[in-house]
């Protein structure tokens, strides 16, 4: 598990914008973020495999090709 840390620079209603200690920024919908959060406060973004979501994906995806293939291989 990855961790990186962040500060939330500023508000563009509707997004938070997090600023990374490398410089790079991540825009974030206000709602995703704490109640009563502000500008200035610190946060710990953990970065993570999401490998159920993959094998969905996955699955989904060859799912989709075999129907297209079956189907062109019926219209002929």
């Amino acid at each position: 598990m990855m961790y990186k840390k962040a500060v939330l620079d500023r508000f563009e209603e509707p997004y938070a914008i997090l600023c990374f200690e490398d410089g790079q920024t991540m825009r974030i919908h206000r709602d995703d973020l704490p109640p009563g959060t502000d500008a200035g406060m610190a946060f710990a973004i953990r970065i993570t495999r999401e490998e159920d979501t993959e094998k969905s994906n996955q699955e989904l995806a060859e799912a989709l090709l075999h129907e297209i293939f079956n189907k062109n291989d019926t219209v002929s």
